[in-house]
C-alpha cells in the first residue's frame, strides 16, 4: 500500500504492479478476514452483544461519526467558544490574547474555520478522485498544524508514535516535508477533546481556572457547566412553549433536564459526557468497553439508575415538585441518556443497557400510564433536529416509542428464525435508525446554523 501510494495519482495500479494487484489485495483481506474470524466468536451459536462490539472493533468500526464535524463541527466549535466568552466575562479578550499569542492564530475563530477549509478542501480531493490533501512547508497552515499539535512525524523513529496518535494529530509528515491529511473521521475529537486538552497542557486555562491543573479536573467542571448547562439545558430549553416545559436539575431528586409535553408526556433526561478511552478502542478491549457502559449508563449508581431515583421521586411528588395536574396513572415517561461519546452510538449498546440496567420496582411501575425503555441518544441528534423538534412536539415521543418497537419486532424474527442480519439490524442504536425518519438529520448546514445561532447567540 505505501508502494501504491508513492505511484502518480494517473498511473493506474494495474499498469505499475500488474493486472494480478487488485487480486493480491483481495486475497490480503480474506487472509486477514479469516485470521480474525476465530476471534470473533461468531459461528451458529446464539449471538450476544459482545459479538456485535467485537466484530465492530474487529473492523476498527469505532462508531466516530464521519459525517458529524461536516455537519455541526464547526458550529460546536462557535458554540464552545460562545460558552468562554460568557464564563470568563470581562477575562474573555486577555484569555484570547494569551491562547492567540502562544499558537500564532490571529484569533479564536481561526481554528474552527481552520479545520472548516481543512474538511472543504478533503471533500474537493475526494470529488477530484484524489483523497488526500497535501499541505506543502511553505503553505501558511504548516507552521500552525505543527504548533497546534497536529502533526505526526514519520520521519524519526519514535517509541511515541502509536496508532492511537494518529486520532489526534491527523497530518502525516513524511520525507519530503509535507503534512499529507490521512482523514478528517476525527476532526470532530479533536476540536472538542483534543483543543481542551491541548490549552490545559499549555496552561492556557491557569489564570482564568485557578482549580484545574489536569484535563480530568477540566472535562468535571466543563460536563457540569458545558455539557449539561450550557450545552444540552440551553439547547432543549428553547423547546418551551405553550403545551412544553422544560424544568433544570436541582441536583438531588430530578434529573439533568425534564421535558414535559401536553402535561402528559414526561420526558426525564440524564446527561453523560463521559469520554472512553482510546487505548481500549485500540487494544480491541471488549471488557473494558463494557466497564465503560456500566460504569456509567448502567451500573448500580449512574445513568439509568439515577432515572430509577427519579422516576420514583416522580411518583410520589408529581403535583408538589413538577406542579402536574394530570394524574399519575395518565402520565407516560420516557427515560434517556444523552451522551456525547460516539463510542456509545456502537451497535448493541442501548440493548445491552436495557438488559443490565437496574430496574424500577413493579409498584413504582404500575403508578403510571407507561414506562418507555431508557433510549440512548446522541447530543448531536438534538443539536442538528432542534428545528424539527420545534415544529413537530410529538416527533421525539414517537421516534422513541417506533425505535423501541422495531427492535422487539426485529429481535422477535431473530429468535424466530436465527438469522444473523436480524440480530445486528435489532442491535441498531437510535441515532444510525433514526436517519430519515420524518426528515430527521435532513435540515441543512445553513439551517441548523441559523436555528443555534439565535439560542446560542452567536454572531
Amino acid at each position: 500500500m505505501a508502494d501504491l501510494l508513492n505511484q502518480p495519482c494517473t498511473a493506474a495500479a494495474s499498469d505499475v504492479f500488474g493486472a494480478a494487484f487488485y487480486r493480491d489485495i483481495l486475497n490480503t483481506i480474506l487472509i486477514y478476514n479469516e485470521h480474525q474470524f476465530p476471534y470473533a466468536g461468531l459461528g451458529n451459536q446464539k449471538l450476544r452483544h459482545i459479538d456485535a462490539w467485537t466484530v465492530e472493533m474487529m473492523q476498527e468500526l469505532n462508531a466516530e461519526n464521519v459525517h458529524a464535524y461536516a455537519r455541526i463541527g464547526g458550529i460546536k466549535q462557535l458554540i464552545y467558544i460562545q460558552f468562554l466568552k460568557e464564563k470568563f466575562g470581562n477575562d474573555y479578550p486577555a484569555f484570547e490574547q494569551e491562547v492567540v499569542s502562544f499558537t500564532g492564530l490571529s484569533s479564536m475563530y481561526e481554528i474552527a474555520l481552520l479545520f472548516m477549509n481543512l474538511e472543504i478542501a478533503y471533500q474537493k480531493a475526494i470529488k477530484n478522485d484524489v483523497p488526500i490533501v497535501v499541505i506543502g512547508n511553505k503553505d501558511v497552515k504548516y507552521p500552525l498544524l505543527c504548533r497546534l499539535d497536529l502533526v505526526t512525524d514519520a520521519t524519526v523513529h519514535c517509541p511515541g508514535i502509536t496508532y492511537e496518535r494518529l486520532f489526534t494529530a491527523p497530518f502525516l509528515k513524511l520525507n519530503d516535508d509535507h503534512l499529507y491529511l490521512i482523514g478528517t473521521t476525527d476532526f470532530d475529537l479533536i476540536t472538542t477533546k483534543s483543543w481542551d486538552y491541548y490549552l490545559v497542557k499549555n496552561r492556557l486555562f491557569e489564570k482564568y481556572l485557578s482549580k484545574v491543573n489536569s484535563v480530568h479536573v477540566l472535562k468535571g467542571i466543563w460536563g457540569k457547566e458545558y455539557i449539561e448547562s450550557f450545552l444540552s439545558y440551553r439547547l432543549l430549553k428553547s423547546l418551551e412553549t405553550k403545551g412544553i416545559r422544560v424544568l433544570p436539575s436541582d441536583d438531588r431528586t430530578k434529573p439533568d433536564v425534564t421535558l414535559i409535553v401536553n402535561e402528559k408526556d414526561v420526558f426525564m433526561i440524564e446527561v453523560k459526557s463521559a469520554a472512553l478511552n482510546n487505548r481500549i478502542t485500540s487494544a480491541k478491549d471488549i471488557d473494558g468497553f463494557k466497564d465503560f457502559i456500566d460504569k456509567n449508563v448502567s451500573g448500580s449508581s449512574k445513568g439509568v439508575a439515577q432515572l430509577n431515583r427519579n422516576i420514583e421521586f416522580l411518583a410520589e411528588y408529581a403535583t408538589s415538585a413538577y406542579n402536574l395536574k394530570t394524574p399519575i396513572s395518565k402520565l407516560r415517561i420516557y427515560p434517556i441518556i444523552v451522551y456525547t461519546d460516539h463510542h456509545l452510538s456502537k451497535q448493541a449498546v442501548n440493548d445491552y443497557v436495557i438488559a443490565n440496567c437496574p430496574n424500577l420496582p413493579q409498584s413504582t411501575v404500575n403508578k403510571f400510564q407507561s414506562i418507555e425503555n431508557v433510549t440512548l441518544i446522541h447530543l448531536d441528534f438534538f443539536l442538528e433536529n432542534i428545528l424539527l423538534l420545534k415544529k413537530d412536539r410529538s416527533l421525539l415521543r414517537n421516534l422513541i416509542c417506533d425505535y423501541h418497537r422495531y427492535v422487539r419486532r426485529t429481535k422477535k424474527n431473530y429468535d424466530n428464525k436465527e438469522r444473523h442480519k436480524d440480530f445486528f439490524s435489532a442491535m441498531v442504536s437510535f441515532e444510525t435508525w433514526s436517519v430519515g425518519y420524518n426528515s430527521v438529520y435532513q435540515d441543512n448546514t445553513t439551517e441548523i446554523f441559523s436555528g443555534l445561532a439565535k439560542i446560542y447567540n452567536l454572531t
